[in-house]
C-alpha cells in the first residue's frame, strides 16, 4: 500500500494479515448489536401497547387475588409482568395497599425491586 509522508515522499506500507478480519468481525458484531437493541425496542413497546386498561379497583383486585393464588410473596415486578400493566402503575397501587394494610412490602436488594406479601390486615367480605 503506497501512501505520501509527511514531507510528500512516497512510503511503502503492507497492513498486517489479520487486520481484514478483524474487521469483519468488529463489523459484524455491530450489525448483531444494532439489530438485538433495535429487536429489544420492538418487543418492549409492543409489550406496553398490549397492556389492558384496568381501573384503580380492578387492578387491587387482581393484584390482592395473585398473591392469594400464589400462596407467596410476589416480587412487583413480577405482577406488573403477569398483568401487563406499566411498572410504575403497579408501583403506584401497590403503595396504596400498603398504607391501607392490604399488602406489606419488602425491599430485595438482589432483585432490585419489592416483594410483595399480603398484609395481615382481615380482608372484608365482598
Amino acid at each position: 500500500m503506497r501512501h505520501f509522508g509527511r514531507f510528500n515522499h512516497a512510503v511503502e506500507t503492507s497492513s498486517p494479515d489479520w487486520m481484514l478480519p478483524l474487521l469483519l468481525v468488529v463489523g459484524l458484531a455491530l450489525v448483531v448489536i444494532v439489530i438485538w437493541l433495535l429487536t429489544r425496542a420492538h418487543m418492549d413497546s409492543s409489550v406496553s401497547t398490549q397492556s389492558i386498561h384496568l381501573t384503580r379497583e380492578e387492578l387491587e383486585c387482581q393484584i390482592m387475588a395473585m398473591l392469594a393464588q400464589a400462596g407467596r410473596p410476589l416480587k412487583q415486578a413480577e405482577i406488573a409482568k403477569n398483568l401487563g400493566q406499566p411498572k410504575e402503575e403497579i408501583a403506584r397501587v401497590v403503595s396504596d395497599l400498603e398504607r391501607d394494610g392490604s399488602v406489606t412490602r419488602k425491599w430485595d436488594l438482589v432483585g432490585y425491586t419489592f416483594t410483595v406479601s399480603r398484609g395481615s390486615a382481615p380482608e372484608e367480605p365482598s
